[in-house]
C-alpha cells in the first residue's frame, strides 16, 4: 500500500508543490555485471542533494545527464531513469535501471465511445481528495469488499459514488477501457470498474487493462486488480499472473513497480500459484535486488522472497518490520 501511494503522488504531480527538494534515494534494478559501487560514484547527482524545482528545465537536464554517467560507466544505455515522489521524510527517490525486457503491451483502441463528463469530474475530485488524504498522512484505507474506501470522508464519500455508478453502469465501463482511443477515459473507466461487482468479467477487463499503452491506464488496473487479491484468495487465484512476472522483468520502473504491487498483493492473499513461477533464477534475482532498497518499495521484494522461502508469516513480518531484508534473501540462497 505504501508503495502505491507513493507512486500516485508522482503521477498527480507532487514534484511541483514545492520549490526545493532533496533527493533521498539513489537505487538501481537490472544490474548484474555492474560495479554499482563505482557507477554511484559517478553519477551527476547526490543522495541529500537540494534541487530547485522552479528552475526551468533542470531535472530534464539531471536526468539526461545521468543517462549519460551510466553509459560511459556502465557501458550500456539506461533503460531508465525515474525520479519518485516521495518517501518517508517527503524526499525524491531516483529508480535507474541498467536492464530488463520490453514490455509487450496492447495495441491503442480507436473507438469513440466516452464517459459521461461528469464522471471524469468524479474521478478528478478523487485524486485531488486522495493526494490531499495523503499529505495529511491519512492515507490508510479498507480492501476488505474488494474495491478501496478511505479512512479520509471526503476521499471514501466520492470511492462510495464511485461504487454506486460502476454497479449501474459496468457495461459501459468495460467498453470504454476496451474500446475508446482516449486514454484519459480508459484511465477513468480502470479506476472504476474496480468499484463494480466482483465478477470474472471484471478481472479479465482489469487484466487486458493492465497491458494498455498508457501508463496511467495500466497503474489504475492494477491497483484495482491488486486491492482484489488481497480482498480474497479465491479472487486473486482467477488473476492472470504471466504478464506480470513478465512485468516485472521490464527496464522501466513504473512496469516494475506495478507487477510488484500485484504481486505482493497475491502473495498477501495467501494465494499459493504464482510461487513456483517466481522461483525462476532470474526473477528472484530482480526480486533480490528490489529486497535491498532502502526505502519502502522494498517489501514487496522483502514479502514475496519471505513468501518462496516459506518463512513463517509471523516471522516474516516481524524481519520486514525490523528491516532485515539480509535474512530474507539468506532463505533464498542460504
Amino acid at each position: 500500500m505504501k508503495a502505491l501511494l507513493i507512486i500516485l503522488l508522482c503521477a498527480l504531480g507532487g514534484f511541483g508543490q514545492e520549490r526545493v527538494k532533496k533527493i533521498g534515494e539513489i537505487e538501481f534494478f537490472g544490474y548484474s555485471g555492474v560495479d554499482v559501487r563505482k557507477l554511484r560514484g559517478a553519477l551527476p547527482i547526490r543522495e541529500g542533494q537540494e534541487l530547485r524545482t522552479e528552475k526551468k528545465g533542470e531535472l530534464a537536464k539531471i536526468l539526461i545527464s545521468t543517462k549519460k554517467a551510466v553509459q560511459r560507466i556502465a557501458k550500456r544505455p539506461a533503460t531508465d531513469v525515474t525520479p519518485v515522489c516521495c518517501d518517508s521524510r517527503g524526499d525524491w527517490m531516483i529508480y535507474i535501471g541498467l536492464s530488463g525486457k520490453a514490455a509487450q503491451y496492447r495495441s491503442d483502441p480507436k473507438g469513440i465511445v466516452r464517459l459521461p463528463a461528469e464522471i471524469i469530474n468524479l474521478y478528478d475530485r478523487h485524486m485531488d481528495a486522495f493526494t490531499d488524504a495523503v499529505r495529511r498522512g491519512v492515507a490508510g484505507e479498507d480492501r476488505s469488499k474488494g474495491y478501496a474506501l478511505r479512512i479520509d470522508p471526503a476521499a471514501r464519500k466520492l470511492e462510495l459514488e464511485m461504487r454506486e455508478y460502476a454497479l449501474a453502469q459496468e457495461a459501459l465501463l468495460r467498453d470504454v477501457l476496451e474500446n475508446s482511443a482516449d486514454a484519459k477515459h480508459r484511465a477513468v473507466a480502470a479506476e472504476i470498474l474496480g468499484y463494480a461487482e466482483r465478477s470474472k468479467q471484471q478481472i479479465n477487463a482489469l487484466a487486458d487493462a493492465a497491458k494498455d499503452s498508457d501508463s496511467t491506464v495500466r497503474n489504475n488496473a492494477t491497483r484495482a486488480l491488486g486491492v482484489l487479491a488481497q480482498s480474497n484468495p479465491k479472487l486473486a487465484a482467477e488473476i492472470p499472473i504471466d504478464f506480470f512476472i513478465d512485468l516485472l522483468m521490464s527496464g522501466q520502473w513504473t512496469d516494475l513497480n506495478k507487477a510488484g504491487l500485484l504481486l505482493h498483493s497475491i502473495a498477501i492473499s495467501g494465494e499459493q500459484r504464482p510461487l513456483a513461477a517466481l522461483r525462476r533464477s532470474d526473477v528472484t534475482e530482480r526480486l533480490i535486488e528490489t529486497a535491498r532498497w532502502r526505502t519502502g518499495h522494498a517489501e514487496m521484494g522483502q514479502y514475496v522472497l519471505g513468501r518462496i522461502a516459506g518463512i513463517p508469516e509471523e516471522r516474516l513480518k516481524l524481519l520486514i518490520d525490523s528491516g532485515n531484508a539480509e535474512e530474507i534473501i539468506k532463505s533464498i540462497h542460504p
